[in-house]
């Protein structure tokens, strides 16, 4: 709906221009009014604020640029109120109200002094323009503002999680249980590109360190891992927690900093009594994601459970197997790992719980690339509970790639190189995840094209090399970091994609593009290294 400028009458001192706003009621809190006034304000102005709202959660602040009022707030919010009492010109009022405004609740007001107004255009009449977050301009003699319109939610990172939760004056409340230290990883002790693409594969990743943190209040939790309580998004709502921006396929960006679920008919979430583990990631069911961010998440399981026995995991259940009796890969996995059945609650939508257990991930796959070297620790668990005992195994594999995106235009030609080099062909799809964890923990060296089939490397606890065949408009480094935890060499060919990246920037289509092996380019490295392990030598 378009936005209208509201011009009440009235007196003209403050307290009763305060005390006639829209305010929307606390409910059961306090409403939380933040001030922001001159170092010299009159006490009169400041004391017009209190007497107009005895009973509310009053902070004043003495704040004068963006950056410092920024920091209030979010120690401070969601807030009902902001009150400006300091002096600037009208284009710095309206600038700073644009950049402050998510940090109010739903319904909640950013009012300007009028004679804190500079000179400068028109404030009243341009606040109309600041976009869907407006719901409507207020104004009358002493005071001009906005009431802002849907619920916005702070992105917190987990370098600032818990401090930040626990500043704010909401009931939500965030305690590390434990924290892996940060460190370096370094890189494969051999890493050749062939090919253009790659680039950075031979550099040390950082890793950070790791938190697994119980949060205790009223938390939603929504499909894609996105949890969020009090305004704030929690941090292990974000895949790639670590990149410049923080970003969902299930969010909508405001102003940066801030997001908004996407969508205003998303059902109401059920309540769940008692205590969950966060199992949670973008693309439930899909075998490639499990086995990286969400496998990643796994180690704090066993001394969250051992703190609450109580405790339960929450994981989703995919559509293809809602209604059937079919197993999905991902409950095969936690009970193979360890985790009880009767521990394992799977949903399929939003739901509210009173406490959420979160463990920072392992892997991160995007800039700045990460794995932690004790993400090993589960690798070898699983591994040890999943593999097929009795399995005849080869030591080089050849992982085909013959369904989903990125198709490989001459997988014949290039499987027959492989097979004609003595490594077994494996097709992983149609193998049962206790064979794939046979095959791949038999191997020493590992060879395929780039993508989910390839992430069983996890279970390739003796691999030494590792060779992928990618196009190269694919840029996500999954095996890298699987060859870096394991010491592995790793070779990589790079094939050009038949749809490239638009210039400068990125797109799915060329991501998932189809390709050919360029052989009149690469066959001759190829087929040398592959030499190199006894090519024709059978198994």
């Amino acid at each position: 709906m378009p936005t209208r400028v509201r011009r009440q009458r009235g007196g003209c001192d403050l307290e009763s221009a305060l005390r006639r706003l829209p305010l929307a009621a606390g409910g059961d809190r306090p409403l939380r009014v933040v001030v922001f006034c001159d170092p010299a304000a009159p006490d009169g102005l400041v004391q017009a604020v209190r007497q107009a709202f005895p009973a509310a959660r009053l902070l004043v602040r003495e704040a004068q640029g963006l950056t410092r009022r920024d920091r209030v707030l979010r120690r401070n919010g969601p807030v009902d109120l902001v009150v400006v009492l300091a002096s600037a010109p009208a284009a710095r009022h309206r600038h700073q109200l644009r950049e402050l405004m998510p940090h109010l609740a739903p319904d909640g007001m950013y009012v300007v002094d009028r004679t804190a107004v500079g000179p400068g255009r028109d404030l009243e009449s341009r606040l109309a323009r600041h976009g869907a977050l407006v719901s409507r301009v207020w104004a009358d003699e002493r005071l001009v503002g906005v009431v802002k319109g849907p619920e916005t939610l702070l992105k917190l990172r987990h370098a600032e999680a818990t401090r930040l939760v626990n500043s704010r004056p909401g009931d939500l409340a965030a305690t590390e249980l434990a924290v892996l230290p940060g460190g370096v990883l370094p890189p494969p002790p051999r890493v050749a590109v062939h090919g253009a693409g790659g680039r950075g594969l031979d550099a040390e990743m950082r890793y950070p360190p790791l938190q697994l943190r119980r949060y205790d209040g009223d938390l939603t939790v929504v499909a894609g891992s996105v949890a969020h309580a009090d305004g704030v998004l929690l941090p292990d709502s974000f895949r790639w927690h670590l990149t410049d921006r923080l970003s969902h396929g299930r969010l909508v960006d405001v102003r940066g900093r801030f997001a908004r679920l996407k969508g205003d008919s998303l059902p109401p979430p059920d309540r769940l009594a008692g205590a969950y583990y966060h199992f949670d990631y973008v693309n439930t069911g899909h075998y490639g994601h499990l086995m990286t961010e969400a496998l990643s998440k796994l180690w704090g399981w066993e001394s969250a459970k051992a703190a609450d026995p109580e405790l339960k995991l929450l994981t989703r259940t995919h559509p293809r197997y809602a209604g059937t009796d079919r197993v999905p890969p991902d409950i095969e996995l936690l009970t193979r790992f360890g985790v009880d059945p009767d521990d394992i609650v799977r949903v399929d939508g939003p739901v509210r719980v009173g406490t959420l257990v979160a463990a920072a991930p392992m892997w991160h796959n995007q800039e700045p690339f990460y794995a932690h070297p004790r993400i090993a620790e589960v690798w070898d668990r699983l591994r040890e509970r999943m593999a097929e005992p009795d399995r005849t195994t080869s030591e080089r594999i050849f992982v085909t790639r013959r369904e989903g995106g990125r198709p490989c235009r001459n997988v014949d030609a290039v499987e027959a190189v492989f097979a004609d080099a003595g490594f077994e062909i494996v097709r992983p799809g149609g193998l049962s995840q206790p064979e794939q964890a046979a095959v791949f923990a038999g191997a020493r060296v590992v060879a395929g094209f780039a993508g989910t089939g390839m992430f069983n490397l996890a279970y390739a606890h003796r691999a030494e090399h590792v060779i992928v065949l990618s196009q190269e408009s694919y840029d996500a480094r999954n095996e890298h970091l699987f060859a870096a935890v394991h010491g592995a060499t790793i070779d990589y060919f790079f094939s050009p994609a038949e749809i490239a990246h638009p210039e400068g920037d990125w797109s799915y289509e060329a991501f998932q593009s189809p390709w050919s092996f360029d052989f009149d380019r690469l066959g001759s490295a190829l087929e040398a290294l592959l030499r190199s392990h006894g090519a024709g030598t059978g198994k």
